[in-house]
C-alpha cells in the first residue's frame, strides 16, 4: 500500500476526481463478469495439467479449488498462499503430493512463459518512443527463468546419479521433476495448455480493456495486449498484498508509453484491484462450503 501512496502523490487529484465522477458503472459489471470467465478459463488449464500428470478430477472440483486459490491470492503477498491452498486442496482430493505440487508450478509458470513471449513478440506494434521504452532486459531474463524452471531444471534432476536419486530427499525432488515433465515434454497435452493459457490471459487483458472504457482511456485491445503483461507480472510478485501498489507503479509507467495520462491510469489499476477483490469474495463463500474432511483417494496419479 506504500507504494500507492507513492504513486498517488504525483498525481492532480482535481483531474483524479473528475476521472472518478464520469467511471461508467456499465463496463465496470462487464468487466466484472469477464473476471469470472478468465477464473474459470484459469481452472480449465489447471485441470489440463493435473490431466496431462495423470491425475483424474471433474471440472467442477477444479474451479471450486481454483476459485479458492483466487480469493486467497487476493489478500496475501504474490497470492503465494493462495497457490498453497491450491496444493492442499489437491492432495486433499487423491493426487500425490509430487503432482498437487508440480501442477501449481507448472501452471503458475505457464502463465508467466506465454505473458513474457506475448509481450516480447507483439512489442513491434507499439510506438517506436514506446519500444525504445520496453523493457525487453527484464522480460528476457523472466522467460529464461520459465524455461529453465520448467524444462531445463526438471531433466538435469532426472539425470542425476541412481546412488544420489535414492535418497529420500532427493527421491522427492525427482518425483516433483517427473511430474513436471510428463507434462512439458508430451506436445499435444502442451499444446492444448498453452491454448488455455492463451485464452486465459486474453480474457484477463480484455478485462483490462473493457475497464478502460469506464475512464475514457482510448488504447487498443492490441496496446494492452503489449502493455499489460509486466503489469500483471508485477502482481505476483511476494512484495505486495493482492498486487496493490506494484499494480499501479506498472500500470501507469507502462501505459504512459502510449501516452496514458497517470490519473487515467492510476484509476484504471485501482478499479481492476477492486473489482479484482470483489469478484474474489465468491471464492470465501466456495471455501466455507468445501468438505474439511480428511483426504479422498479417489484421484490416482503417477
Amino acid at each position: 500500500m506504500a507504494l500507492v501512496a507513492v504513486v498517488a502523490r504525483q498525481l492532480d487529484f482535481n483531474a483524479l476526481a473528475v476521472q472518478l465522477r464520469n467511471v461508467h458503472v456499465g463496463w465496470l459489471a462487464l468487466g466484472a463478469a469477464l473476471v469470472v470467465v478468465q477464473t474459470a478459463s484459469g481452472a480449465m488449464r489447471w485441470q489440463a495439467i493435473i490431466i496431462a500428470q495423470g491425475g483424474r478430477v471433474d471440472l467442477l472440483t477444479t474451479f471450486r479449488i481454483y476459485y479458492v486459490s483466487v480469493f486467497f491470492a487476493t489478500f496475501t503477498p504474490g497470492g503465494v498462499f493462495g497457490d498453497v491452498v491450491r496444493v492442499w486442496h489437491a492432495n486433499r482430493i487423491g493426487l500425490s503430493l509430487a503432482s498437487s505440487i508440480s501442477s501449481v508450478i507448472l501452471d503458475r509458470l505457464f502463465v508467466v512463459t506465454f505473458l513474457v513471449a506475448i509481450a516480447i513478440l507483439t512489442v513491434q506494434f507499439l510506438p517506436p518512443r514506446a519500444q525504445a521504452q520496453f523493457p525487453f532486459g527484464v522480460m528476457s531474463a523472466l522467460l529464461f527463468a520459465a524455461l529453465l524452471a520448467g524444462l531445463v531444471l526438471p531433466l538435469a534432476i532426472r539425470w542425476l546419479p541412481a546412488g544420489l536419486r535414492s535418497h529420500a530427499l532427493v527421491a522427492k525432488i525427482v518425483s516433483l521433476a517427473d511430474s513436471m515433465l510428463s507434462v512439458t515434454t508430451r506436445p499435444r497435452s502442451l499444446g492444448w495448455i498453452i491454448f488455455l493459457t492463451a485464452v486465459s490471459q486474453v480474457v484477463l487483458c480484455g478485462v483490462i480493456a473493457v475497464l478502460s472504457l469506464s475512464v475514457d482511456i482510448g488504447v487498443g485491445m492490441v496496446e494492452f495486449m503489449v502493455l499489460m503483461p509486466p503489469v500483471i507480472l508485477a502482481t505476483v510478485l511476494p512484495i505486495s498484498i493482492g498486487g496493490w501498489g506494484m499494480r499501479e507503479t506498472a500500470m501507469v509507467f507502462m501505459l504512459s508509453l502510449v501516452g496514458v495520462a497517470p490519473e487515467r491510469a492510476f484509476l484504471l489499476s485501482v478499479l481492476m484491484g477492486v473489482v479484482t477483490v470483489v469478484m474474489s469474495l465468491p471464492g470465501g463463500v466456495l471455501w466455507l462450503l468445501l468438505p474439511q474432511t480428511g483426504p479422498q483417494r479417489n484421484a490416482p496419479s503417477p
